[in-house]
């Protein structure tokens, strides 16, 4: 997962991981990439595109259209959603 350090920092305060981490361990940057999911998926009521949008080009701009502009972020959702409904229907 890409976290960044300062919404690492931020969301291991938010859920009091009272442990030292370091993001180039996998299992640290897999549980904080999941508690910042989790996060978004609340504060975006589980709409899988806003959450996609605020994880790779931040919550900010989820509520204007300036993520269209960003081309990696369109092929980002394309991708996850690809992946997503292939896993969630095939599998």
């Amino acid at each position: 997962m890409q976290v960044m350090p300062s919404t690492a920092s931020w969301i291991t305060k938010k859920y009091n991981f009272n442990r030292e981490y370091d993001l180039l361990s996998p299992i640290d940057n897999i549980e904080i990439g999941i508690m910042y999911l989790s996060y978004l998926n609340k504060k975006f009521n589980g709409d899988l595109q806003n959450v996609l949008i605020a994880y790779n080009a931040g919550s900010q701009r989820v509520y204007n259209d300036k993520w269209k502009d960003i081309k990696e972020t369109k092929f980002y959702i394309y991708k996850v959603k690809i992946s997503y409904f292939f896993y969630k229907y095939i599998v």
